[in-house]
């Protein structure tokens, strides 16, 4: 390119050391940016540059290829994170939180509009508000309603959602937030939450207010009658002023006096669990150094375990003796009863043996001495109740197969079985496979229902009637069994 003349008296002309242009607006920002243009452009100085009017050539500046990656974890050219920083919190839908779906939804709009951080905060933010809600109304499942209220409240206040720039602040620090109008704790913009009706306390305090202002304007007129209106409302503001202060300080006093009645309460409250946990460990003390009552051993707690597998042992025999009664014998007939009775007594304590000698045989096949085994009392004794109960269990169903035949339970078998028959779904075909295999089930339900109602009436009955031999509970007799389990008996 060749250079232009200078002095030409163009009106264009300028001195080579001065430019005409203003300075870029990003002049000094990025040096390096400014000397690649000047490069590219040809030109050196300002006054090698195209003239007023001309076009310039220089093309387009590779800004972005050439600026150096930002901190904020973004790799140039590509718009990911560089994976060095801190992984982002997933946003997430409102009816995915389930149980602040219908608390929130009055802002679900808001709710979409924050990320995954600012949810978890308001999360947190409406669950503590509800926890605190619950202690103010009148019934704790009415605190999301009064939350959700409050919500519906606070966007009406703001002239609608869509004039909420900012979502987050205005739900943490202004939606979520009780604001009480006087000192009740249950006020909320002056609406009770436990009644959701105008708070009386606040109605009360703008009275006192207004009376207070007009008892001291009056006070104003008759001490200074010649104020002017300036000079009167100034010295009335003023005295308004010192009064809310001396009630600040007043207000502060009660509150002192409070939390030292509150503390002296917690401090009795203290006092008095730390008793009665001593009052309790007493108790239990004293009922661990209690003889058995059977046997009188001392620290017996008032039962030893010896008297208890006795006393055990006695509650099988008899309930599996009263399961035979119920079918096998006349309740009024106490020989019949004693027989039953003293029969079921026989075949579980043979039950018991026969346990008992199996678990001794096998140890002894192991090699392994009975006699200096100190857990072999205990086991035995275990074993031999757990055969004993299993035998009682087998008396059980015995009962209930012998009751199952009974009139009532055929009668209520039969009344099943036509119910089911003349179902609407098969009444189209009452002797079809399908119709006969459901009666058939709900008949032997109803069998088995009945035999279980039958049985649990007879032994209410003979445990009423006390029927059983006086041999069922003599000491004589249950020693005698625990004999059959080694260490068993006292």
């Amino acid at each position: 390119m060749n250079e232009v003349e200078v002095g030409g008296g163009f009106s264009g002309e300028a001195a080579p050391e001065s430019s005409p242009l203003p300075e870029r607006a990003c002049a000094g920002e990025e040096p390096g940016l400014d000397d690649e243009a000047e490069d590219l452009s040809g030109s050196s100085g300002a006054g090698r540059g195209p003239l007023r009017g001309e076009k310039p050539t220089i093309p387009s500046i590779p800004q972005q290829q050439d600026r150096p990656s930002t901190a904020s974890g973004v790799r140039s050219g590509t718009g990911r994170p560089s994976g060095t920083g801190r992984a982002r919190l997933p946003r997430r839908r409102l009816v995915e939180v389930a149980d602040l779906h219908e608390v929130l939804r009055p802002v679900a709009w808001l709710w979409d509009r924050l990320s995954g951080w600012q949810q978890q905060q308001i999360e947190t933010a409406a669950r503590a508000e509800l926890v605190r809600l619950t202690g103010l109304v009148q019934c704790p499942q009415d605190a999301p309603r009064a939350l959700a209220e409050r919500l519906e409240a606070r966007i009406a206040q703001s002239g609608g959602l869509v004039m909420i720039r900012q979502p987050f602040p205005w739900l943490l620090h202004r939606g979520l937030v009780q604001r009480p109008a006087c000192s009740d704790t249950r006020c909320d913009d002056g609406i009770r939450l436990d009644t959701n009706e105008a708070c009386e306390s606040c109605g009360n305090v703008i009275h006192l207010r207004r009376a207070h202002r007009v008892r001291l304007a009056a006070q104003l007129d008759q001490e200074q009658p010649g104020l002017s209106t300036a000079e009167r409302r100034q010295v009335l503001e003023e005295r308004l002023r010192a009064h809310t202060e001396d009630e600040g300080e007043r207000r502060e006093r009660r509150h002192a006096a409070q939390r030292a009645r509150s503390e002296k309460i917690r401090t009795a409250a203290r006092a008095r669990a730390a008793r009665e946990q001593e009052e309790a460990a007493a108790r239990e003390a004293a009922r661990r150094a209690l003889p058995c009552a059977d046997c009188g051993s001392p620290d017996e707690a008032g039962l030893c375990d010896t008297c208890g597998c006795r006393r055990e042992l006695s509650a099988v025999i008899t309930e599996a003796g009263m399961c035979e009664v119920s079918w096998s014998a006349n309740p009024t007939r106490l020989d019949d009863v004693a027989t039953v009775m003293d029969r079921v007594r026989s075949e579980i304590l043979a039950r018991v043996t026969a346990s008992v000698d199996e678990l001794r045989a096998a140890l002894d096949a192991d090699g392994i001495a009975v006699a200096d085994d100190p857990t072999f009392t205990e086991v035995a004794a275990l074993r031999g109740l757990r055969a004993a109960k299993e035998a009682a269990a087998e008396y059980r169903v015995t009962a209930l197969t012998h009751l199952a035949r009974t009139r009532q339970a055929q009668t209520e078998s039969r009344y099943a079985y036509a119910a089911e028959q003349s179902r609407s779904h098969y009444r189209h075909d009452p002797t079809g496979p399908d119709t006969i295999a459901a009666a058939t089930q709900a008949a032997e339900r109803a069998r088995a229902r009945t035999a279980e109602d039958l049985l649990a009436q007879r032994l209410t009955h003979l445990r009423e009637q006390q029927t059983l031999t006086p041999h069922a509970t003599c000491p004589e007799y249950l020693t005698h069994a625990l004999t059959r389990i080694p260490g068993g008996a006292a």
